[in-house]
């Protein structure tokens, strides 16, 4: 067998003489036995008849039969074989570049250079292949190679390939128009395993208008595992939604004041505040709050949601307003509580006589939202039936007052009586005015004499006189003069002789004096007499006077 050795073969076996008597003694041997060889093949020895001499002259005819001999050199023989292997799919070409040289082998200082193209990276199976070249010095001759090649496998991923499929979630907030979440994202617990390698057949969107939760919904049975490599992938989905949140409202009445006036305080707007409705939905609103007397409540109200408006899409919250009604005392009241709202006061309407008795009508409210104490009080000369009341929210009170007409009203030609109610902060005031009967200013004078009647004066003879003034008015006449005139004679002021000089209505007062009767008297015929008198009444003005007379 090659084995890069020379190898030799020498010399040649005498197989047979035909005459026992002839031996290898008897010829001789001029050649040579020898040949030689390196490499694989078949080396002849080639020795000849010619090379073999008879040297036994007894033998004449001897003859020489060449059966030739050869070197044999056997070719080496050598398997040569790729690697067989075999992995996990894990992405990365399966390659082994070991070739193992097996048989009789290469000859030592021989051999070969190995050019393994072999590669798997999808599972299943293919051959190692592989090219050689023999090194320099290294004969194809003298070997007979055969090639195996090896296979590489790649099997398919028993783990657990866990997808996990978490869909998109969404949120907004409603406002009437459609929204939408839409997609999903993936994790996979094994890094070789991509989205590329699963199909998705479903549709990953959720849409909705109103407010809620809008799950999407993907099943595991939407997605298929396309990649043979791996023979346990399962899906596991993470639900998502669109979530759509109730737009949050309140709704507010108003809060409004006012100083109490006797009418309902009410306002009927209502603010919406927060995210407020969606474009053309809305509320309508029924405001029952209202406030009259003095006090505060809550402006209340109802809403009904307009057609087309859903309740569900909305958290709405209520407040109420507050209705305020003041006394006017509040710091910045512009304005008072109009006193007529608070106390009244009236009288029968005609002409009242020098001290006659009026009677006035009063009525007092409690214009406060709670119980309150009335109290009525007058100027003077005026007298309460009753002065304080216990009266309930809004209660209207009434009592009666007395006055009596005195001098000065019939002067003024009125009498006004001002009544004052307090209660709470307030102090109002109510007026009621009655006529009086017209200013009289009137002296009435009568006169008398001792004289019985019928009976005749004679000359020298003295009248006395009592001469009476009274005021037969309505007002008081001040600074009376008194005078006495007889026919015929200057007027006599007689004043002094008055008893008293200022008259009230309804007072005298009395004056005397006498008269002598003369010649003139007697030619006249009789003595006439007339006594007057004159004053002032409070306005300083002459009273109407009727005179007295006698004759």
């Amino acid at each position: 067998m090659y084995d890069g050795i020379e190898e030799t073969v020498s010399g040649y076996t005498v197989q047979s003489i035909s005459n026992p008597m002839y031996t290898e003694a008897d010829f001789e041997f001029t050649g040579n036995a020898t040949v030689s060889g390196t490499d694989a093949g078949s080396y002849p020895m080639e020795i000849t008849a010619a090379d073999f001499v008879n040297k036994n002259e007894n033998f004449a005819e001897v003859e020489f039969i060449i059966e030739d001999g050869t070197l044999e050199i056997s070719k080496r023989s050598v398997v040569l074989t790729s690697a067989t292997d075999e992995k996990v799919y894990d992405g990365q070409p399966l390659t082994n570049d070991e070739v193992t040289v097996t048989g009789d082998g290469f000859v030592e200082g021989e051999g070969a250079t190995f050019d393994v193209t072999g590669t798997r990276t999808e599972k299943g199976s293919s051959p190692n292949a592989f090219t050689y070249t023999l090194n320099e010095g290294t004969k194809a001759d003298n070997y007979e190679i055969s090639k195996v090649e090896g296979t590489l496998t790649v099997t398919a991923v028993t783990d657990e390939v866990k997808v996990q499929i978490t869909e998109n979630s969404g949120s907004a907030k409603y406002d009437g128009a459609e929204k939408k979440a839409e997609g999903y994202t993936v994790s996979i617990n094994n890094s070789l395993y991509t989205e590329a390698d699963f199909e998705f057949t479903g549709e990953a969107i959720v849409t909705g208008i109103d407010a809620g939760s809008y799950p999407m919904e993907l099943a595991v049975a939407d997605f298929n595992n396309l990649n043979p490599n791996f023979d346990n992938v399962t899906f596991e989905i993470i639900d998502g939604s669109l979530e759509i949140s109730k737009r949050e409202i309140k709704l507010t009445s108003a809060t409004d004041s006012k100083v109490y006036d006797g009418t309902a305080l009410t306002n009927d707007e209502v603010t919406v505040g927060g995210d407020g409705f969606a474009a053309g939905e809305g509320a309508t609103y029924e405001v029952t709050g209202t406030q009259t007397l003095v006090g505060s409540s809550e402006n209340t109200f109802t809403y009904t949601l307009n057609e087309g408006t859903k309740a569900d899409n909305y958290t709405i919250t209520t407040e109420n307003g507050t209705l305020t009604v003041t006394d006017g005392t509040d710091p910045g009241d512009e304005e008072e509580v109009d006193p007529a709202l608070v106390v009244n006061k009236t009288a029968e309407n005609k002409a009242y006589a020098l001290g006659e008795e009026v009677t006035f009508t009063i009525t007092a409210t409690n214009i406060y939202d709670k119980a309150s104490t009335i109290t009525l009080s007058e100027i003077a000369g005026v007298t309460l039936a009753k002065s304080e009341f216990e009266a309930a929210a809004g209660e209207t009170v009434t009592t009666t007052a007395t006055y009596t007409i005195k001098e000065a009203d019939i002067v003024k030609g009125s009498f006004t009586n001002t009544v004052t109610a307090k209660l709470g902060e307030i102090e109002k005031t109510a007026n009621a005015t009655v006529e009086t009967e017209a200013k009289n200013a009137h002296l009435t004078v009568t006169k008398e004499s001792d004289v019985e009647e019928g009976k005749k004066v004679d000359l020298g003879e003295v009248i006395t006189y009592t001469i009476t003034v009274e005021n037969d008015g309505n007002v008081t006449i001040s600074g009376i003069q008194l005078t006495d005139t007889v026919a015929g004679y200057e007027p006599a002021d007689i004043t002094a002789n008055l008893d008293k000089t200022t008259l009230a209505p309804g007072e005298s007062a009395t004056a005397t004096f006498t008269h002598e009767v003369t010649e003139q008297d007697i030619l006249a015929g009789s003595v006439k007499n007339e006594a007057t008198a004159k004053g002032s009444d409070p306005e300083d003005k002459d009273p109407e006077v009727v005179p007295g007379t006698t004759d």
